[in-house]
């Protein structure tokens, strides 16, 4: 059994298939309410971009569409976790955009994914791949420079 790993206080990995093949994601409310994101935050793709979330402290909505029309990834501004959805994969220790078989718009997945590096984080959690706690922000704009991105 893989148990959930904490990644910042109320932040926690969940691993669904292997130790970080696909992973779902917990935010834990000071009263132990728990908000779970596993394939996207119901709701999130009908509010506007940048808007905050009354989830766990605050969770800003970053639209990334391209993977599929809707697609979001997460950042819960109090701890510095960006949860990149599907727009970005650590797979194998080796960061990637999204796998263009699984993009409803590969042009437009890369293109929204790019804008990754230009948000404040600490952490890059990812729903595949394990997370990066090191110099994340660092660490994905180095990817995004390196495929061309004006991040």
């Amino acid at each position: 059994m893989v148990r959930p790993i904490l990644l910042a206080p109320g932040v926690w990995r969940l691993p669904t298939l292997g130790r970080s093949l696909v992973n779902s994601f917990a935010f834990e409310e000071p009263d132990g309410r728990v908000t779970l994101v596993d394939a996207g935050l119901r709701g999130a793709t009908r509010r506007g971009d940048n808007d905050l979330l009354d989830v766990a402290g605050g969770v800003r909505i970053l639209h990334t569409p391209g993977h599929t029309p809707g697609h979001c990834s997460l950042l819960h501004e109090p701890s510095g976790v960006l949860i990149t959805g599907d727009a970005l994969f650590n797979w194998r220790m080796r960061m990637r955009y999204s796998y263009a078989l699984f993009c409803t718009n590969v042009s437009l997945s890369r293109e929204t994914a790019d804008r990754l590096g230009e948000v404040d984080y600490e952490i890059a959690a990812f729903t595949h791949g394990p997370e990066i706690r090191d110099r994340a922000r660092e660490r994905v704009r180095a990817f995004l420079l390196s495929k061309g991105a004006g991040a």
